[in-house]
């Protein structure tokens, strides 16, 4: 969201540092500052001072826990804050439960001073309108105050939202930008409020996607992440969940799960029916899967009509239209086009000698295998039927 403003990004890490930086990667872009000591989030942002520099411009401070803000907030406070000609401009908003949010103080309408939940007196806690930490400051403003920062709280903490009265002091101008939409400015301090926010957002991308032409016949028990995308005439029937970077061509039914850690899969003009699981695979064009279907990481199912019925599959990818029947399983192998595999099939890879895999190709395997002319062999499969 801040590269869509033009911005350069300094993240700063703490707790399970190592845990962060790989799920976010790297980038040109992006530079990491590490918090070692937890001493608050004054303290925090002084970590990043050296990757952010002491010229001038503007810094915008972002929670790394309100993950429904939008880019239009965000465009607006930057723009509020250089219209203003101020030295910090808060975002605030006016919440239902302010419980764990700081309490914005003003003065002749503008903010002086931001009372974090715990040091605040019970009237200053019936204030209603909140401060969720994320500002725009210009840059030698922010570094003079943040100087000037003490621990000097019930938590022993350096207090970023400290800054705005130190400015006020010192006669800066402080200026606040009201959220439209308050619910933007939700963070998340436990689980209560996590889900709190995850269903927030699960709605807001099912309004999206229903307003791009997806039908979602029961938004209510559909769970589909923002980062998935799905193409116009796409059906999701309800119990479906897709998350991850999932893409969507047109005429997808049923469920698909992926998780996040997956890298790349696919479903296009598939129909996939209920209580399918999907992780890290590709489903090419008209391929049917499910119910009951399961595809491990790096499978992949190739293109034109077919059933695959109660059956798990890993690392398989075939060429065109595979038939596996009922409770089958395919492991590690490679399965081509129109092959038909009967019910209880098990193809197992026990050793691996050569890195040549065995390929079936237009054979049907019923309960037992099935070799054409003596020429194919499974060499390191096993395969069983039953009933």
């Amino acid at each position: 969201m801040a590269r869509a403003l033009g911005a350069r990004v300094v993240l700063v890490v703490g707790r399970e540092a190592d845990a962060v930086r790989a799920a976010v990667g790297e980038a040109p872009d992006l530079a990491y500052a590490e918090q070692k000591e937890r001493l608050g989030t004054g303290h925090a942002l002084l970590q990043a001072r050296g990757a952010c520099g002491d010229g001038a411009g503007t810094i915008l401070v972002l929670p790394g826990d309100q993950p429904l803000m939008s880019e239009a907030m965000l465009r607006a406070l930057v723009e509020r804050h250089h219209a203003a000609g101020a030295a910090a401009t808060l975002l605030t908003a006016v919440l239902a439960d302010a419980t764990g949010y700081g309490r914005v103080i003003r003065e002749s309408g503008r903010p002086v001073a931001i009372v974090e939940h715990a040091d605040a007196t019970p009237a200053q806690r019936r204030f209603t309108r909140s401060a969720p930490a994320s500002t725009a400051s210009t840059r030698a403003r922010l570094w003079s105050a943040l100087d000037r920062v003490t621990p000097q709280n019930k938590q022993g903490e350096y207090y970023l939202t400290d800054v705005i009265a130190l400015l006020a002091k010192d006669g800066a101008i402080t200026d606040a930008l009201a959220a439209p939409d308050p619910e933007e400015c939700l963070g998340i301090n436990d689980r209560r409020q996590l889900a709190h926010v995850a269903a927030a957002l699960r709605r807001r991308t099912l309004d999206r996607l229903m307003t791009e032409g997806v039908t979602v016949i029961d938004p209510a028990a559909t769970y589909v992440d923002d980062t998935v995308e799905i193409g116009p005439d796409t059906v999701i029937y309800p119990g479906a969940v897709l998350e991850g970077a999932t893409h969507h061509r047109r005429r997808v039914r049923g469920e698909r799960r992926l998780p996040r850690e997956r890298t790349a899969s696919w479903a296009i003009a598939s129909l996939l029916k209920p209580y399918c699981v999907l992780t890290d695979s590709v489903v090419e064009a008209d391929a049917q899967l499910g119910p009951f279907c399961h595809l491990r990481p790096k499978s992949h199912v190739g293109p034109r009509p077919g059933s695959a019925t109660s059956w798990s599959s890993r690392s398989r990818a075939s060429g065109g239209a595979p038939r596996p029947a009922i409770s089958s399983y395919i492991g590690d192998a490679t399965v081509g086009d129109g092959v038909n595999i009967g019910a209880g099939v098990i193809i197992v890879q026990l050793r691996r000698r050569r890195q040549a895999r065995d390929e079936d190709r237009r054979s049907g395997l019923r309960g037992q295998q099935q070799q054409r002319g003596g020429a194919h062999h499974h060499r390191r499969r096993c395969l069983r039927g039953r009933g």
